[in-house]
């Protein structure tokens, strides 16, 4: 009895201090969700802001089905690099473009110069924006009824129609290119460079006279 007596001030002093560390302990712990809390929606932001995709509308050469040939159309594009600061939008003219349709089966792309294997990348120096266009593995689907160098002079047009809609002044294009395009292809971007920009280079009712540049 006596011995218990005297344990009891012993029991109360550590049922005392383990509730001040409980006490601590639940104040870090709420500190803790606070900080994170609080640090969330910036570290959430951060992806978000960086892959935030917008509208960016460009031209493009698309197949001009049941009429033939191919037209420049004004289309509009998600694009997932928006808000970085480059004209996009000369890339974009080599993005696929399947229409919305209610054919039975699937629907191909209708963009002649993706279809056909023709890609297109950008650079920046001081003074140009430099477009080059990479036609080494052009390969013109037979559905078109098209050469490779009447989509090469429509795909100039549409450069041409884009850099007036981005407002582009300052731009160089260039051709990577193998064989008998390669020599067209020079020929044909030396007609474009000294052709007012003003002016269309390539109209659809002159589709067939495209390897005459």
């Amino acid at each position: 009895m006596t011995a218990s007596r005297k344990e009891q001030p012993a029991r109360m002093e550590r049922q005392a201090l383990r509730g001040q560390e409980s006490k601590r302990w639940s104040l870090e712990t709420v500190m803790k969700r606070f900080y994170v809390a609080l640090l969330l929606p910036f570290v959430l932001a951060i992806p978000v802001i960086a892959g935030e995709a917008g509208i960016t509308y460009t031209y493009q050469v698309l197949d001009g089905l049941a009429e033939g040939g191919a037209r420049i159309e004004r289309v509009y594009c998600l694009d997932h690099f928006a808000h970085s600061g480059m004209p996009t939008a000369f890339q974009l003219i080599a993005a696929p473009n399947i229409p919305p349709s209610n054919a039975p089966g699937p629907v191909k792309d209708v963009n002649l110069v993706s279809a056909s294997g023709i890609a297109i990348s950008l650079a920046t120096d001081s003074n140009h924006l430099q477009i080059t266009i990479n036609a080494k593995h052009v390969q013109v689907p037979a559905r078109f009824g098209l050469a490779a160098e009447d989509v090469l002079a429509a795909l100039l047009e549409a450069i041409r129609q884009t850099a007036i809609l981005t407002q582009t002044a300052n731009y160089q294009v260039h051709f990577q290119a193998n064989g008998e395009l390669e020599t067209y292809a020079k020929h044909l971007l030396q007609t474009f460079r000294s052709y007012p920009k003003s002016e269309p280079f390539w109209t659809r009712p002159l589709a067939q006279e495209a390897g005459q540049f």
